[in-house]
């Protein structure tokens, strides 16, 4: 068989430029694709978009214009630890910029499209640094960044901004170990830091530990393949820590956070959510065999379980899997990634599997639930198995001529085992037999052929480019868009909507509102688009509470004005007349240990009664009047008129970060009712200010100042001690 292309520097280089080329200008169109909102004024909208990270960015972005706190917001759990819950990166320099000099439509679509190029121009770097040739980089890069697993989490926007890291993490990793010179290993160095750095300010803490993992793995890589370069692990390990502690800002406080959260002692049924159900082993053969991409069995979140990569990385990767014996180039690479790539998706398997079953059980590992979330590492995985193969076919770099037709059998076998599962789910939906629940899981017959046409076409063109490489062109187009089908369809399913018009789809109350509005689970933060504050809200680190929150108690003491009731068959409005006031001053108080049972007796009237933790001493009387003259995020003053000491209620969220002080003077600050702020007051005519001023933030500050420093240090002493002048041992020899 004619070798057409055997290395980038062969007669067929256009071979190569048409490949890189095609592969360019696909990343190019599905690139415009997701980024159409932002060329229109609007916005994705879907699930944790409108949910959660809209009605937050718009809070941050509000506090940035006004010059406010952003680190506490009132109005979702009556109070919240914002920057410790971390969803929304507020220290980050980029983010600083993105909603403090931009729209916000702009910013948010900003900071949700600037992953993927991230991606694509990182995984395509690393690649290249393996010397892999531009058309197999730039495969295998629109392969990771494309994948199923991120183009349908694209609502998960630190998610997302978190794996953007990973590829360029491993490089300056790459970079730091293998170069020679001090300038080059230096800024690796500095890399590794800030990119540490910022990963930890920006992602989610479940993808900052696989990042760790990722990176340790191919760190044992390097030690495989060069073994001679052991000096330099204390230097990557200064680095790494440095980055750490530069983004102590946002870690201390999160630790902080965590601690005072429902997650901080999860149970195990906890830990076992979304697992990868074993039928989902079959998306690779049948990407549209389930109607909604994937089988979640109620789990919900079926984005969460998308094995789904393109049809060519997967032949890809059974390619290498039969024929790695005969690679000469890059065996270690594809063999390790091939390695990862099945444990990962043993993990994925969660409870049905059995290696997630210690893991789960681990010390702070055991925080972390969705175990089919290590599909990320699968994806990883292709990606870089469908490059290192595109590559060995592109510069004929077999021990031997490729093999024929017939020994391609991995590819034919896929093909055959995809029409049969497609025919076969075409006749189970056609047959008219009562299966159970078979209209829900078989997706559309023209879902199925389409389907079973795309593995078949992928296997008829990589066969063709293992004939003549020039069809890596049609392979790499047809690749792209393959995956751009599966993922730019589920992004696409909600129209793009502006922040005007998702505000209006908030129902608003009927009359006037003071305090907190008490919506249903579902909408999630979006009435904060209108201006409603409320009791509950949606977030991933949710306040562990000691009252029940579904009581009405609780929502008394909430200060909810208004319930909006979705139980029966039309949406209703009631109100709660004379509501408790979200400021007060009470003359008595209870000292008890479980407020929600006390609550529970009715006994306890909330208006002139408080339940504190230990006993305070109150003179009986009427109670003093409490006015607000200041409510702002994370900043409170109110003026208090008393005859005796009395206890000043607050319906805010209690935190130890709350700082107060009455006309200058500092006062402790106490929970009441368990949930609640107070803080005791004299007799008199007083001005008391609150002030969310948390140590965890204070320390984290700290740290960062420190992984500054040791950062600095860090670059000097490599670039230093490689420059010193080196004896040669010839001489040294002569000398003795």
């Amino acid at each position: 068989m004619t070798a057409h292309i055997t290395d980038e520097g062969s007669p067929d280089r256009r071979g190569h430029d048409w490949s890189f080329g095609a592969g360019l200008a696909a990343a190019v169109v599905v690139l415009i694709v997701l980024a159409w909102p932002l060329l229109c004024g609007k916005i994705y909208a879907w699930g944790d978009l409108a949910d959660l990270h809209l009605p937050l960015r718009q809070f941050y972005a509000r506090c940035l214009a006004r010059g406010d706190s952003f680190i506490w917001i009132p109005d979702i759990f009556c109070g919240f630890f914002l920057h410790g819950e971390g969803q929304v990166g507020m220290y980050h320099p980029l983010h600083l910029w993105l909603y403090g000099a931009l729209p916000l439509e702009v910013g948010f679509n900003l900071e949700m499209l600037l992953s993927y190029p991230a991606l694509l121009a990182g995984m395509y770097l690393l690649l290249r640094r393996w010397q892999l040739s531009r058309a197999a980089a730039t495969f295998g890069a629109l392969v990771f960044a494309f994948s199923g697993f991120n183009l349908m989490h694209y609502m998960h926007l630190n998610v997302i901004a978190g794996i953007a890291h990973y590829p360029w993490l491993l490089l300056a990793i790459d970079c730091a170990w293998r170069e020679e010179a001090a300038r080059r290993r230096a800024f690796a160095l500095l890399g590794i830091a800030l990119l540490t750095a910022s990963e930890v300010i920006l992602s989610h803490p479940q993808f900052i530990w696989y990042s760790l993992l990722l990176e340790g793995l191919y760190l044992l890589l390097l030690l495989v393949t060069q073994r001679d370069r052991l000096g330099r692990l204390p230097e990557l390990a200064a680095a790494k820590c440095a980055g750490v502690l530069l983004g102590g800002i946002q870690l201390v406080p999160t630790l902080d956070m965590l601690s005072h959260s429902v997650r901080h002692d999860p149970e195990l049924a906890f830990r076992y959510l979304f697992s990868l159900h074993p039928v989902n082993l079959l998306q690779p053969v049948a990407p549209y065999l389930f109607g909604e991409r994937t089988r979640y069995y109620g789990e919900g979140n079926n984005e969460e379980f998308a094995l789904y990569n393109g049809a060519a990385a997967w032949l890809l990767f059974l390619l290498v899997l039969w024929r790695w014996r005969r690679l000469q180039t890059h065996r270690s690479l594809a063999l390790w990634a091939v390695m990862i790539g099945v444990a990962a998706l043993v993990l994925a398997l969660g409870k049905y599997g059995y290696a997630y079953r210690i893991l789960a059980r681990l010390p702070l590992l055991g925080w972390f639930r969705c175990a089919c979330r290590h599909i990320l590492f699968v994806h990883f995985a292709t990606g870089i198995t469908a490059a290192v193969a595109l590559d060995v076919i592109l510069r004929k770099r077999l021990a031997g001529a490729w093999p024929s037709w017939r020994e391609l059998r991995p590819l034919w076998a896929t093909a055959v085992a995809s029409v049969f599962i497609a025919g076969g789910a075409i006749c189970v939906k056609m047959s008219g037999v009562a299966w159970p629940t078979a209209a829900e899981v078989v997706g559309p017959v023209r879902y199925l052929i389409a389907g079973s046409a795309v593995v078949v076409i992928s296997a008829c063109l990589l066969a063709l480019t293992c004939v003549n490489p020039r069809w890596a062109v049609a392979l790499i187009l047809f690749s792209t868009f393959d995956q751009a089908a599966y993922g730019l369809t589920w992004v696409k399913r909600l129209p793009a909507t502006t922040v005007a018009e998702l505000a209006a789809q908030v129902p608003k109350p009927p009359g006037p509102v003071q305090g907190r509005v008490v919506y249903p689970a579902g909408w999630g933060n979006r009435p904060l688009l209108i201006g409603m504050r409320m009791p509950f809200g949606f977030a991933s680190l949710q306040p562990a509470r000691q009252l029940d929150v579904e009581s009405e108690a609780f929502v008394q003491l909430a200060c909810a004005e208004w319930i909006y009731d979705e139980s029966g068959s039309v949406p209703r409005w009631h109100h709660i007349p004379n509501p408790v006031p979200r400021v007060r001053l009470v003359t008595r108080a209870i000292a008890c240990e479980r407020p929600a049972e006390r609550l529970a007796t009715k006994t306890v009237d909330i208006r002139t009664m408080a339940l504190v933790f230990e006993n305070l001493e109150l003179a009986d009387g009427e109670p003093g009047q409490a006015t607000i003259l200041t409510y702002r995020p994370g900043h409170i003053r109110v003026a208090t008129s008393t005859n005796t000491a009395q206890l000043l209620v607050l319906s805010e969220s209690y935190h130890p970060g709350w700082r107060a002080c009455s006309d200058g003077m500092p006062v402790r600050v106490m929970p009441v009712y368990g949930d609640f702020l107070a803080c005791l007051i004299d007799a008199g005519q007083h001005e008391v200010e609150f002030v969310f001023r948390p140590q965890s933030l204070r320390l984290g500050t700290w740290c960062s100042l420190a992984g500054a420093g040791l950062t600095v240090i860090t670059c000097v002493v490599v670039w230093w001690r490689a420059r010193r002048p080196r004896i040669p041992q010839d001489a040294t020899q002569a000398t003795l």
